[in-house]
């Protein structure tokens, strides 16, 4: 089992470093000087426990406004991925620097049909409790930033998602009703976001640090069909070794307050959070975790 979870951290963190290290060399000489609009196709390849072998194409959009004075070009960036288990997911993602940089639009979405597996709410969840659903859902997220002094800034934001739950277990937990969520729903949100960055490098840093508040109000008053609130701290800082080798640490702490619907309880696991474990198979109201990551380019 330890075996397997180190080579799924491996893979995982690979097949991401790669993708992260192609865009990061073609924007990284782009921080300064103009540069007319590019455009780069990239395979994706990777291994993950909820997905198993998964594959696709993504393709990064970038450019720069001759008059624009940011340090960062504007970008956008589409996947799409089919996976061993007959996962599909479906990205656009937008990130654009406005007004000489003194805003910063980001703008996600994305579809996906994901049968995946409920083991329960809390640490003590055995692998035999594991039920088997289908998750449909649309997600949408908007975030405008002002930078208000030096490196801090405010945003606004705006989140929806709507999801369907199918082929539940019969006589599971899920099809019991007793979990918020289990039959899916809305969730529209409007918070606010706060950050410290200086990281040399968005899409893949050598250098600097990322700290950043999330809240998340979540209100049937906006059209959601649960309560609640999302709030989340992601603390990470860069370290350049030698030879554009990166000590990469960070630690989250998240917290909700409210109905939450399962799916959108805190995870331990998946592609951002500790990779080598199933991307649920651990959920709670609260979670804290950290992890330390050391990057060798390929």
């Amino acid at each position: 089992m330890i075996a397997r979870r180190l080579l799924s951290m491996l893979l995982c963190s690979t097949g991401a470093a790669l993708f992260q290290e192609t865009i990061a060399q073609e924007t990284e000489s782009d921080t300064t000087g103009v540069r007319s609009a590019s455009i780069y196709p990239l395979p994706i390849l990777f291994y993950t426990p909820e997905t198993g072998i998964a594959g696709g194409a993504a393709a990064l959009y970038k450019y720069r406004d001759s008059t624009a004075s940011s340090p960062r070009p504007s970008s956008m960036t589409g996947d799409a991925i089919y996976t061993e288990k007959k996962q599909i997911v479906l990205e656009l993602n937008g990130d654009f620097y406005l007004d000489q940089g003194r805003f910063r639009l980001l703008a996600n979405t994305y579809y996906k049909n994901f049968p995946n597996s409920f083991y329960g709410i809390g640490n003590n969840v055995p692998s035999s409790s594991r039920e088997s659903y289908i998750s449909r859902s649309y997600i949408m997220k908007v975030v405008l930033y002002r930078n208000i002094f030096s490196r801090v800034n405010l945003a606004p934001l705006i989140r929806y998602e709507s999801t369907s739950i199918l082929g539940t277990k019969e006589a599971g937990l899920l099809a019991s009703g007793a979990i918020p969520g289990n039959s899916g729903g809305t969730v529209s949100g409007a918070g606010v976001v706060v950050n410290w960055d200086s990281r040399d490098n968005t899409f893949s840093a050598y250098s600097g640090s990322f700290y950043q508040l999330t809240a998340i109000f979540n209100s049937r008053v906006i059209g959601s069909d649960f309560n609640y609130t999302d709030l989340d701290l992601d603390l990470r800082n860069f370290f350049e070794m030698f030879s554009s080798q990166v000590l990469a640490l960070q630690t989250g702490i998240f917290v909700t307050a409210g109905t939450v619907p399962f799916q959108n309880l805190v995870r331990f696991g998946g592609q951002d959070f500790f990779s080598g474990y199933f991307d649920g198979q651990y959920r709670d109201a609260t979670g804290i975790g950290g992890q330390v990551k050391y990057r060798i380019p390929v």
